[in-house]
């Protein structure tokens, strides 16, 4: 941070430093030992962690009108042979030992029901699940019921589900706004089943969620994509290319003991239950914690603001943002109370950092509007206009055209851009000034 208070925008990379040591290193040396961008190892830790901690943690907005818990939906945008599964592979690694676990759990109450010897016996006890790879409701209704904790759902592909759900009916069955129900704080799973007259209800409701898309096919989702803002609640990153090398470095069997070390005191963490239903442990703000949360609120409601004026399509993904910062932050105090010892609370640098990833991911979606929203991103209109009366704001009422291009207005062809800043001149909102072989843009107060 610097003495002019905190820059929260423009996080090209995945702030790595936000993460504890045992974190951090596991990203780093994975995404070397397989010539991979660490951005896509960091984006998938948040889902991770998120359901490790899963309705053991909620934490306490800087109002007090609201809890979140550490819910995330990720996805990874990128080509075929970007190894997306094999680096995965290395951060669910230690999940297994989770898994049998609860296998061994699941077999002495299945001998325990065998044993029984009343009449009739109660119906048998079901498997016991934290990761699945079944995104269908039914299941995810009765893995949450044998796991009140939460679960994590990864696929390798996401678009067949996605796809699934955006179809003219919205999915069969009504599960997109079962889905779309899943994701917000107070989440809560209904299924109806009809062939027996079945119907449960799931409270506290708890599903990470993350996965792979292939570009092309994400275009093709967006494009039959309904209003509802499905697309709005993933945070999307689409790691840079990595260039393969011969003998690329190993990784640290010393950091793989300690990246394990931390999933299973996570998932272990103590927490109170009652009735078979989790009694989260409230995690709130110091007084750091809160200047910066309302430091963070400040700017992102400009930015939100200014977007809504203008009808801008990143306004679903901003709105998101307001609870995504505090599940962030929670997961990253819960992160650094694990491996560092800190305080169970939130404080200046825990709601930094979460501020810094939300901006990375902002800033990862507004480079991805020419694949969600194609058609708005080919000219110049009024949305980039406001996008750089923004920027200007931002940055001292000044800019050059380089700059602008690497920011608001970029990914768009040099033209366009070109066009954006002369309607701009046009309006009286700002002056074109040509600097060497440059052109500097100057906001009009």
């Amino acid at each position: 941070m610097s003495g002019d208070g905190p820059s929260w925008w423009y996080q090209e990379y995945f702030p790595l430093d936000v993460f504890p040591n045992a974190v951090r290193l596991m990203v780093q040396q994975t995404a070397d030992s397989l010539c991979v961008h660490p951005d896509m190892l960091a984006t998938v830790a948040l889902p991770i962690f998120g359901a490790l901690i899963g309705n053991k943690r909620r934490i306490v907005t800087h109002q007090h009108t609201w809890t979140e818990p550490p819910r995330i939906w990720a996805a990874i945008i990128a080509d075929p042979g970007a190894k997306k599964s094999p680096a995965l592979s290395r951060l669910m690694a230690p999940l297994t030992k989770i898994r049998e676990e609860l296998d061994e759990y699941y077999e002495h109450q299945r001998t325990e029901w065998a044993n029984l010897d009343t009449k009739p016996k109660p119906p048998p006890p079901k498997p016991i699940r934290f990761k699945l790879s079944d995104l269908t409701t039914a299941v995810i209704r009765d893995r949450l019921a044998t796991h009140p904790k939460g679960i994590l759902v990864y696929r390798d592909e996401l678009s067949g589900w996605l796809e699934s759900l955006s179809g003219r009916a919205f999915g069969a069955g009504g599960d997109r706004q079962l889905w779309l129900e899943l994701w917000p704080e107070n989440a809560e799973l209904q299924v109806d089943r009809k062939a027996d007259n079945e119907s449960t209800v799931i409270p506290q409701a708890f599903v990470g969620l993350f996965g792979g898309i292939q570009p092309d096919k994400l275009r093709h989702i967006a494009g039959r994509d309904g209003d509802d803002g499905m697309l709005d609640r993933f945070l999307l990153c689409k790691p840079p290319f990595v260039e393969q090398v011969w003998g690329a470095s190993q990784l640290d069997p010393v950091v793989a003991d300690a990246y394990a070390e931390t999933v299973d005191q996570l998932y272990h963490a103590a927490c109170s239950e009652i009735g078979g239903r989790i009694r989260p442990r409230l995690v709130e703000l110091d007084v750091g914690g809160h200047a910066l949360a309302e430091d963070f609120f400040r700017n992102h409601y400009a930015q939100l603001n200014n977007y809504r004026r203008t009808s801008d399509p990143l306004t679903g993904m901003w709105a998101k943002c307001d609870a995504y910062v505090y599940r962030i932050a929670l997961i990253l105090t819960e992160l650094w109370h694990i491996c560092e010892e800190t305080p169970e609370i939130v404080d200046e640098q825990r709601m930094f950092g979460a501020g810094q990833v939300i901006d990375y991911f902002k800033n990862q979606r507004a480079g991805m509007q020419n694949i969600l929203q194609p058609a708005e991103y080919e000219r110049a209109g009024p949305v980039h206009e406001a996008k750089v009366i923004e920027w200007l704001s931002n940055h001292d009422g000044k800019s050059t055209m380089t700059q602008l291009c690497r920011g608001p207005l970029q990914r768009m062809p040099a033209k366009e851009a070109r066009a954006v800043t002369e309607s701009l001149a046009d309006k009286g909102h700002v002056q074109l000034t040509r600097v060497g072989k440059g052109t500097e843009v100057v906001l009009n107060r």
